[in-house]
């Protein structure tokens, strides 16, 4: 999963844990390629998530905590500012 520009994946995952219970992993564990960019992605901007075992009710409500904890963040640091993606509903 790659976050917008502005977006630094381990302290919305530290903000996502501590305020909101949700878990994932962040950046240079998400670098499929081993360490350093890859034409323009930051791997500061990445995360991991892990569904393999969940089953369908549960991945629905596990996703929607998820954005919930993500828009939480975004309006919280206001890192996106003025971005489509963070005010957009169907991105999401």
């Amino acid at each position: 999963l790659e976050f917008p520009r502005g977006v630094d994946s381990k302290e919305c995952a530290s903000y996502c844990l501590r305020e909101h219970g949700i878990r994932f992993m962040a950046c240079p564990k998400c670098d499929p390629f081993g360490s350093g960019d890859m034409q323009g992605l930051s791997t500061d901007r990445c995360a991991r998530i892990c569904f393999a075992d969940l089953d369908r009710d549960i991945l629905v409500d596990a996703s929607k905590a998820f954005v919930s904890a993500f828009r939480s963040y975004i309006d919280v640091t206001n890192v996106c500012a003025g971005s489509a993606v963070a005010s957009s509903e169907e991105h999401v």
